[in-house]
């Protein structure tokens, strides 16, 4: 009965569970006047379905809509693959949903997982016309990225970006401090887990899931060893200057193929590229550039290396903190070095240096010309120098740094 499908799946996601408030909450509950589907894209097992539960709980604890007007359905259920081909059954439970729905509240419908449906847009598309419910969607980077979304609802959805967690969320979660983080990572279900064994495991099974159900049946790649291969070395080399000739004699493989397959990891938000930036668009896209991994614990276990570098890890977790915060993000490496500017319009507004101590001198000294080297250039009064521990302010030759400890800086970053 359809009835019971739905009444099963509300109970489920209506038990009380102990939720660590994610960031995008907020954003989540910002649009909710908006009459776009909200759609929530991030890489496996980042938490996007428990996103989309602790939402339910805030409108059912606020009072924006009783129980009985939300409908929950996680379609990975086994239950829903003998429909998985007609679209018109998820019509069948809508119409069935809505016989016992308040007519006095407002209506929301809660896809997981909604591309296990074939043309599920077709239906989604006509709910949306019909501006009865508001509509939120989470999916799988093999089937529903962010491009595809703007394709398949053609200016009806507003795409929320979920990241693991934040060091802020971490902490809430595991109580464990910024070296924990930097090692473990912010995958939600790792958090709590104290044996790096057992973390290495879970880690190399999100990063086969990934590869082999998010890449490669997507893309039809013919050697998945290639991509493995390549991936292993990206990750390897997380926060270091690349270029396609390197990566070309490495690999073994064409420029177009590299590309392509870079491009691939991208899409399963894997890994991330950022540009040398030059004002010359041309020259920009030929110049070297840097690959950052989604989360720190695929850079700790699946990068060949035989200790941790913390300044890398630091870096890598100032990126995703940068792309959190949906900064235009690019590096330096021209008259001088930084290993990060904002771009805001059209101007550089912000210069980042991050190093994992100043306590040496010639790295203190190394990091701090070339932060005031950059702000020089682009005619900034002051930049940051992120580190793990080091808080100072300085002031030289007119240029103001300050010297942050990560915990700080991520903690006010807006």
């Amino acid at each position: 009965m359809i009835s019971d499908i739905i009444k099963e799946q509300r109970e489920s996601v209506l038990k009380r569970k102990k939720f660590i408030r994610r960031a995008a909450l907020d954003k989540l509950i910002s649009l909710l006047s908006v009459e776009h589907i909200l759609s929530i894209i991030g890489v496996r097992r980042c938490g996007k379905s428990v996103l989309m539960k602790e939402l339910i709980h805030y409108l059912i604890d606020k009072q924006i809509t009783s129980e009985r007007n939300i409908l929950y359905l996680n379609l990975e259920n086994p239950y829903f693959n003998q429909f998985k081909d007609e679209i018109t059954y998820l019509s069948k439970i809508y119409h069935e949903f809505k016989k016992t729905a308040d007519s006095k509240k407002k209506i929301f419908i809660f896809f997981d997982e909604i591309q296990f449906f074939k043309d599920w847009q077709v239906f989604i598309k006509d709910l949306y016309e019909k501006k009865e419910a508001k509509i939120i969607l989470t999916g799988s980077n093999s089937k529903l990225l962010s491009s595809e979304l703007a394709t398949l609802l053609s200016g009806r959805t507003i795409t929320i970006n979920l990241y693991p967690y934040s060091y802020k969320e971490f902490f809430a979660a595991a109580k464990e401090n910024l070296s924990a983080y930097l090692e473990k990572g912010g995958f939600p279900e790792i958090s709590v887990i104290k044996d790096k064994e057992t973390i290495k495991l879970i880690i190399e099974t999100y990063y086969k899931n990934i590869i082999y159900q998010d890449v490669i049946p997507r893309f039809g790649i013919k050697n998945s060893l290639e991509i493995e291969n390549l991936s292993y070395y990206l990750l390897s080399n997380v926060s270091k200057e690349l270029s396609y000739n390197t990566l070309k004699n490495i690999s073994k493989l064409d420029d177009k193929t590299i590309k392509q397959y870079i491009s691939y990891l991208e899409d399963a938000n894997l890994l991330y590229t950022v540009y040398n930036y030059d004002p010359s668009l041309k020259k920009q896209i030929g110049n070297k550039k840097k690959i950052y991994s989604v989360d720190s614990s695929f850079v700790n276990f699946l990068g060949f290396s035989n200790s941790r570098n913390i300044g890398r890890l630091l870096e890598n977790a100032v990126f995703i903190e940068l792309k959190r915060k949906q900064k235009e993000i690019f590096f330096y490496s021209n008259v001088s070095e930084c290993d990060f500017i904002i771009k805001k319009g059209y101007r550089i507004a912000e210069c980042i240096q991050v190093t994992k101590s100043l306590d040496e001198d010639s790295t203190r000294k190394r990091e701090i010309n070339f932060l005031i080297s950059t702000l020089d250039y682009f005619k900034l009064d002051k930049g940051i120098i992120i580190t793990e521990k080091d808080k100072e302010k300085l002031e030289i030759n007119g240029k103001v740094i300050e010297v942050l400890p990560y915990v700080d800086w991520a903690s006010d970053i807006q």
